[in-house]
Parts: structure tokens; C-alpha cells; sequence
């Protein structure tokens, strides 16, 4: 398929064209690689100092090692490349494909020294490795060895205006320059951000990480920055371990039984609200923060019972079940009207609380505690 983006008037490069390269940092002078695919505008990336149209290119030969990886495509500027001659696209392809086999066989001939070529042909056999290669994928992915060492794995350098543990890392696509920095704060929380600016759009995402993290998790945050800025239809290769990762944990989440919910009849559950807002107003001449109180969900006779102020109001069920849960009573009202609007309300408990669409109410003691807490 074309590639949407256009190389300048006067680039030295097109596709499938067989070149020589020239000033690439990690490369003996006169490496010989075919032009794949141009990659648009870089800067940073390349260690420009200002943007320079790039390509990405096949090494013909072995592949090479730049940031303690080995690579055997790399992304150079078009004033490093110089023509020799142009390869015929199915051409291009077919060198391709010969590099891609004879990896897959080498590999392939290591494996029948240890099991033999009986082994290999049969089905029990192809299953058993499949497997194998998931199980090592996963342990790969669940070994913790700190997110310093995970970053330079996959081709973060130190940056050249922080410390020893200050990280960036640069990547191009579809014309747009992508820069992720991480660095590690207090109490060994690493913040990681991206930065990516387009023609009608600019992408600053940022999150955490922790130092005792697994692998799969560090590079599952760098995945998310990733996609923030280009979105999911595309993972570079160092990154497939955070998907891959990522895809295990929702489907060992997806085993779990679910926790458990109730959808309540939406006007009468704003009713029993509005009730309990106004039982719970507190009197005019009272000074001082009011006091929270209990208030107790039950399912009873078909019915949801909402216990609170010593009245038991009842709220009519459409579908679900929950265990008793006892609330704050302050937390529940506090909820925004937003969240209760629905001609069906969901109700969720999660571990002691209770979720309406994506606000926590907490328990009574945890709600105490978070009013202490707000009153410091």
C-alpha cells in the first residue's frame, strides 16, 4: 500500500531504492540497505538539530547493534543515504522475505538438532511449542528487574539534560515525531510523559509507574503513551510485550467471577435520595461541620431496602443482587447528579464500596476518615 506521506522535491531517496549510507551513528561508512518507506519529518529523533526528512531502511546485511539493540531496520535522514540503483517493488519484497526465512530456518535448525525431524511434524509437537512460546512470553513479561533496566531494554538512552536516571526515547510515524521522557522522583515513582505535535492536534500524555513493577506493566505505560498519540492500529515492535501483557491480564481478569451489581429503578432510587438529602439537612442554628451518618442497602423481598435516620425506604430492583452494605450517608449524597439520571441506575460493590457509575461511595469508617482527613 503507498505510503500517505510525500517526500520534499529533491530527496535522494524512493522506494526500493538500493543505497549506501553515510554519517549514521552505530554504522560503518557505505552499510548497504534498501528504502522501505519514508517516515516524514524528524528532529530529535535523529539527533538533528533541526527537522530533516528521514526513510526507513532494510540493512542487506547482518542486522547491526545501536542502543545496545540489534536491529536490522533502522530510520535515517535522506542527506545520509547516496543511490546505487533502483530495486523493482517485487524485488524489493523478495530480499525482504530471504532475510525473514533464513532467520526462521536458522532457528528452525537449532530446534530439530535437540528433537529431530519426526518430532517436529507432528501436531502434538506444533501445540506444545506454541504453548511453550506463550508461557515464556508471560514469564518474560512478570519478572521484575526495575524500570531503569526495562527502559533501556528497549532502546531508552540517558537524556542528554538530566541525570543518570532521566531516560528518552524517540520514535516516528506516519510523518509525526514522537519523544517519551521518564525519571524517577521521590520514593522511586517514575513519571513518563510524551510529547507529539501534529498539524491540528498536539498529544502530552502522562502517567506513573513504580519501580517494582514487572516488565510487561513498565512497558505496557509506554505502550498507552504510544497510543494516546497515534492511536491502536499500529505497535512497534519493542512494545508488543506491553500488549501482549496488557491482552494476558484482561484475560486472567476475564476469569474472575464478576462483582456483584444491581440496577435500581432510576426515579425511585432520585426519590429516595431527595428524601434522605432532606432528612439529613442539618438544623439552621447548628454550628460546625454536620455529622455523617450510616445508611445500610439490603436486599429484601424483591426490593432494595435503603436503611438511614431510623426510616427504611424501598427502591424497586430491575435486574442484579448485591450483599448488605453499609454506606456514608454523606458520600452517597454527595454523588453528582449526573451519575443518576439513567431510567435504570447501576450499582456496583467493589471491595467494601459502592460504585454508580465510576463515583466511589465508601464505607462509614472510610468516609470518616477521608472527612478527617479533608478537615486537616
Amino acid at each position: 500500500m503507498e505510503s500517505p506521506i510525500k517526500p520534499p522535491a529533491g530527496c535522494r531517496g524512493r522506494v526500493g531504492l538500493l543505497v549506501s549510507l553515510h554519517r549514521v551513528r552505530g554504522l560503518r561508512e557505505g552499510t548497504l540497505a534498501i528504502v522501505r518507506e519514508p517516515i516524514g519529518w524528524a528532529c530529535e529523533a535523529l539527533g538533528a538539530a533541526r527537522p530533516v526528512f528521514a526513510w526507513r531502511v532494510f540493512l542487506t546485511g547482518d542486522p547491526v547493534h545501536i542502543d545496545g539493540h540489534e536491529r536490522q531496520e533502522i530510520v535515517v535522514a535522506d542527506a545520509c543515504i547516496r543511490p546505487i540503483s533502483q530495486l523493482a517493488q517485487q524485488d524489493m519484497e523478495a530480499c525482504v522475505r530471504r532475510h525473514e526465512q533464513g532467520v526462521q530456518d536458522e532457528a528452525l535448525d537449532e530446534v530439530r538438532q535437540q528433537v529431530g525431524d519426526e518430532a517436529m511434524e507432528s501436531p502434538e509437537f506444533q501445540c506444545a511449542l506454541h504453548h511453550a512460546f506463550s508461557e515464556a512470553q508471560i514469564r518474560f513479561a512478570s519478572e521484575v528487574i526495575g524500570v531503569a533496566n526495562v527502559l533501556r531494554e528497549v532502546g531508552f538512552r540517558a537524556s542528554s539534560e538530566g541525570s543518570d536516571e532521566c531516560f528518552e526515547w524517540f520514535a516516528v510515524f506516519e510523518g509525526t515525531e514522537l519523544k517519551v521522557v521518564a525519571g524517577v522522583g521521590p520514593f522511586e515513582v517514575w513519571r513518563i510523559a510524551g510529547f507529539a505535535v501534529k498539524e491540528r492536534s498536539a498529544h502530552c500524555p502522562e502517567t506513573t509507574m513504580l519501580n517494582d513493577w514487572p516488565r510487561g506493566r513498565v512497558l505496557q505505560a509506554v505502550l498507552e503513551i504510544w497510543e494516546s498519540a497515534f492511536g491502536t492500529r499500529f505497535v512497534q515492535e519493542v512494545l508488543q510485550l506491553g500488549w501482549t501483557y496488557r491482552q494476558h491480564q484482561r484475560n486472567m481478569k476475564s476469569l474472575l467471577p464478576p462483582e456483584p451489581s444491581l440496577t435500581v429503578a432510576g426515579a425511585e432510587w432520585r426519590r429516595a435520595l431527595r428524601w434522605l438529602r432532606e432528612a439529613a439537612a442539618p438544623d439552621p442554628l447548628f454550628i460546625g461541620p454536620p455529622a455523617d451518618s450510616a445508611v445500610t442497602l439490603r436486599i429484601q423481598d424483591g426490593a432494595l431496602r435503603v436503611r438511614a435516620l431510623g426510616h427504611d425506604l424501598q427502591v424497586g430492583i430491575q435486574r442484579g443482587w448485591i450483599d448488605e452494605l453499609t454506606l456514608s450517608l454523606q458520600h452517597l449524597l454527595a454523588v453528582p447528579p449526573a451519575s443518576v439520571r439513567n431510567h435504570g441506575i447501576a450499582l456496583v460493590q467493589l471491595e467494601g464500596t459502592l460504585k454508580i457509575r465510576g463515583v466511589r461511595v465508601p464505607s462509614t469508617d472510610q468516609g470518616l476518615l477521608a472527612g478527617a482527613a479533608a478537615g486537616l
